[in-house]
């Protein structure tokens, strides 16, 4: 019998390190401002010596993806494994990659706001979808647990085609106690023109917060 891989040691690693990483695995990947918010330093410092450390552990690699952007961190197939995470090794695509950054930015921006709530990412929903062998349904960008309450996190960049924006948003009101959306501007009028209808009263709209690394300027 072939013996099973040995686990990658963690040592030198705090359990706050491994949330951090794990954090990483559950969206993807991460810039380094999104490291540096979720660490609360005012400093990019440490969020730089953190990927450096995971690097080094063949836990995540780093990329420059996007010019005068931050530096893109990447867990690893080690690095996803030692966070329990049972999700494929993701390769950014230039046409992801701003959604991706998009609803890391919301996700940090509303885990800075409420720490005490619960966040389940798209990669698990997907994942749950397929255990459960269901399709058809949209799935959102996240759901956010909070006082009881499942709410449904959509990022909108773009507008989308009207009919795909109200099947999203009925099959969100069927699933969810709540649907909150984050938009860029042409997303956020159309949101904010269907909010009005009334048909849709748990949907609320607001305005993508910006990078984190963009407020510091």
């Amino acid at each position: 019998m072939k013996p099973a891989p040995r686990m990658p040691s963690t040592s030198g690693f705090s359990d706050r390190d491994l949330r951090l990483l794990a954090w990483m695995g559950e969206q993807y990947a991460a810039r380094l401002d999104h490291l540096q918010a979720m660490m609360g330093t005012r400093s990019m410092d440490p969020a730089q010596r953190f990927a450096w450390r995971l690097c080094e552990a063949q836990f995540a690699r780093k990329e420059r993806i996007v010019t005068h952007h931050p530096t893109w961190v990447m867990p690893t197939a080690a690095g996803l494994a030692v966070c329990g995470l049972p999700y494929e090794v993701w390769t950014p695509a230039l046409g992801r990659l701003a959604h991706v950054g998009a609803i890391n930015d919301v996700r940090a921006h509303v885990q800075a706001q409420r720490p005490e709530s619960e966040w389940i990412s798209e990669r698990q929903l997907e994942l749950e979808v397929a255990k459960a062998a269901r399709r058809g349904k949209h799935l959102p960008d996240g759901v956010l647990i909070l006082e009881g309450r499942n709410v449904a996190i959509e990022v909108e960049l773009t507008a989308k085609k009207p009919e795909q924006a109200e099947a999203a948003l009925d099959d969100h009101a069927e699933g969810f106690d709540g649907i909150l959306y984050y938009c860029a501007p042409k997303a956020y009028r159309q949101l904010t023109r269907l909010k009005q209808t009334g048909r849709w009263p748990k949907l609320q709209v607001r305005e993508l917060p910006q990078p984190p690394y963009l407020r510091e300027r």
